[in-house]
């Protein structure tokens, strides 16, 4: 895979719950990193030392929009 050229966005409706709309975020960043491993990075550390474990190497917009717009895509 070649991550320069990957590009991913999530398109979730503004009309949801902020509550939905948080938990569709990251049910679908969940099955992301199911459906694509390999976007995962190296594990990190912060600045106490604390491992983080694979931080995704390419940024996930998250943008909204109404019904019309995911009905069109």
């Amino acid at each position: 895979m070649n991550l320069e050229n990957e590009k991913c966005v999530m398109i979730i409706d503004e009309a949801l719950p902020l509550g939905i709309i948080a938990n569709t975020a990251a049910i679908l960043g969940i099955t992301m990193g199911m459906k694509m491993p390999d976007v995962a990075g190296r594990d990190v550390a912060d600045k106490e030392g604390n491992s983080h474990i694979g931080i995704i190497q390419f940024p996930v917009p998250i943008l909204k929009g109404d019904a019309q717009l995911l009905n069109t895509l």
